[in-house]
C-alpha cells in the first residue's frame, strides 16, 4: 500500500506542526512553574567590619576614628577600608 505523495507532505506538515506547539507548549509551561517573585528575595545585611585595635596600631590609625574594612586579600589583611560617621 503506499501513500500519495500528496498525503506524505501533509502528514510530514502535520507532524511539524505538532512538534511547534509542543515546544511552545513546554517552554510557556516552563515560565509558569518556576516564577520569580521579586518580593521573596530579600538582601542579606551583614554587620559592617570594623578594624580590630592591633590593625588599627599597624596601620596608623587612632582609635577615634570609626572605620569599616570593605575587602580583604587573601592573607586576611585590609586592602581596603571606609570612614564610617
Amino acid at each position: 500500500m503506499t501513500m500519495s505523495r500528496k498525503k506524505l507532505i501533509n502528514l510530514s506538515l502535520l507532524f511539524v506542526l505538532l512538534l511547534i506547539i509542543a515546544v511552545v507548549a513546554l517552554q510557556l509551561l516552563s515560565k509558569n512553574t518556576n516564577p520569580i517573585d521579586k518580593n521573596t528575595i530579600s538582601e542579606i545585611q551583614s554587620a559592617p567590619a570594623v578594624i580590630t585595635v592591633d590593625e588599627r596600631h599597624e596601620l596608623g590609625i587612632g582609635d577615634d576614628v570609626q572605620l569599616e574594612v570593605i575587602n580583604r586579600n587573601s592573607n586576611g589583611r585590609i586592602t581596603t577600608y571606609r570612614l564610617i560617621k
